[in-house]
């Protein structure tokens, strides 16, 4: 298992966590359509992830299609491009990459209250990546880059209320995939638990993927004082499961939703368990 970070601040992460396996990035033009100029997103987007490869470092990217131009084939050239792109910068750097399309699905699938949001379904979202999988792995197979779900385990907490709560988890799997991930999110304010083991919403996650390979692609914990023990713990129970655990990356960041920086003694932890697995 390998660890990284999701922030814009690299250098100073880098310092703080240790120099990182992978980081997480969005791009940089949100939605888009059948209309997208192909070559200049392409050299948008791989402009992007070509900074940290170069570095050693492995990119996890997400971005957000249209869903419906995503199934019906007329985002087609577009996903043949980014896989050649995949091909040739792990050609060029010996790097795997990591892809996903509307990370934490849940927050945009409609809604009554909200019926413009951009994903129809759980079935759409799934059928979305499914499609996305088969055509970008025509091109680049996954030693190149691998394609999954990434969803958000607060919306399948158990006490989890309102309109974006997942109530039919089998509905939300892409039938491909190359792994499961899970942002998953420890905050007081919620009363989630400190770890990841006791994290119900991860859980859940956890037992409809079957025999997936699993990515934390971000993980927060806002308790500053329980930081330290409870990423401790998390390591040893990310490695004590069946299921192959791929990374985990880290919401080095502040926000709306407060500070989730790890303290001092924390990111001795992170920075301690990073060189010893990648050693």
């Amino acid at each position: 298992m390998f660890l990284g970070f999701n922030t814009a601040t690299f250098t100073a992460s880098a310092l703080k966590l240790g120099y990182p396996s992978a980081v997480r990035i969005f791009a940089t033009t949100a939605n888009f359509d059948g209309s997208v100029n192909v070559a200049d997103r392409i050299a948008d987007v791989r402009a992007q992830i070509e900074f940290y490869n170069a570095k050693g470092v492995s990119v996890f990217f997400s971005e957000k299609p249209k869903p419906a131009d995503v199934i019906s084939g007329v985002l087609d050239p577009y996903f043949i491009a980014l896989g050649f792109m995949f091909k040739a910068l792990g050609d060029e750097y010996g790097i795997q990459n990591y892809y996903t399309d509307w990370h934490e699905p849940e927050n945009d699938i409609k809604t009554t209250a909200h019926p413009n949001n951009p994903i129809d379904s759980p079935g759409q979202f799934a059928e979305m990546l499914d499609h996305v999988h088969h055509v970008v792995h025509q091109v680049a197979t996954d030693e190149y880059v691998e394609i999954g779900p990434v969803y958000m385990a607060f919306q399948w907490e158990d006490a989890t209320k309102g309109e974006y709560k997942v109530l039919t988890p089998a509905d939300w799997f892409p039938v491909k995939r190359d792994f499961v991930g899970a942002d998953v999110y420890s905050d007081l304010y919620q009363k989630l638990k400190t770890k990841l083991s006791q994290h119900t919403g991860w859980l859940k996650i956890l037992a409809n993927s079957g025999d997936s390979a699993m990515f934390i692609v971000e993980r927060g914990i806002k308790d500053h004082a329980q930081q330290a023990t409870s990423l401790v713990a998390d390591f040893g129970y990310l490695a004590s499961l069946d299921n192959f655990v791929i990374g985990m990356l880290y919401w080095e960041n502040t926000g709306d939703a407060g500070d989730w920086k790890l303290a001092a003694d924390a990111a001795d932890e992170w920075k301690s368990y990073n060189y010893l697995t990648s050693a």
